[in-house]
Formats: C-alpha cells, sequence, structure tokens
C-alpha cells in the first residue's frame, strides 16, 4: 500500500497506487488508467491518485450525472390487479 504522507492523515486524502484503486471500485488498473486519458480520474502524482477525489469522480463517471443534479422520480401508484386487464 502506498505510504501516508504525515500521521493523522485523514482516509479520504491517503495517496493510493492505481492498483489499489482499481481494486476499490471493481475494475483492471488498464481501466483506471483509461478513465484517467479521458480525464475522468485525476492523478495527484505518476500512477498515485488521492483516494476520496478519485472515488467520488469514479461514482460521478458511474452514475453518469452529478449526485448534486439528482432529481428524484416520483413515489410509484399502486395499480389495482383489476386495472391491469
Amino acid at each position: 500500500m502506498a505510504k501516508q504522507k504525515a500521521k493523522g492523515e485523514a482516509l479520504h486524502e491517503r495517496e493510493i497506487l492505481t492498483s489499489e484503486l482499481g481494486a476499490i471500485v471493481g475494475k483492471t488498473p488498464q481501466w483506471i488508467r483509461q478513465l484517467t486519458r479521458e480525464g475522468v480520474l485525476k492523478q495527484d502524482d505518476r500512477g498515485k491518485y488521492i483516494l476520496g477525489e478519485s472515488v467520488q469522480a469514479y461514482i460521478e463517471y458511474a452514475v453518469g450525472e452529478k449526485i448534486d443534479s439528482y432529481i428524484p422520480l416520483p413515489p410509484k401508484r399502486k395499480i389495482p390487479f383489476s386495472e391491469l386487464s
């Protein structure tokens, strides 16, 4: 695992390796490098990523939109069985 920058460093600020980020999000290191080339992920240093920033960027990519712009769907309405036929 990558070294911590300073004692007491917060988990989300830790610098991790490409292979570690891949293991966290369930993708190969090659896929992580591809997302980096596409600008989805940002390296902190060669082959190193900031954990919290990278996981959040991957989630936004995987969901396809920013979480802040999420508009909830209206609640589902129960339809009586008699109306289905």
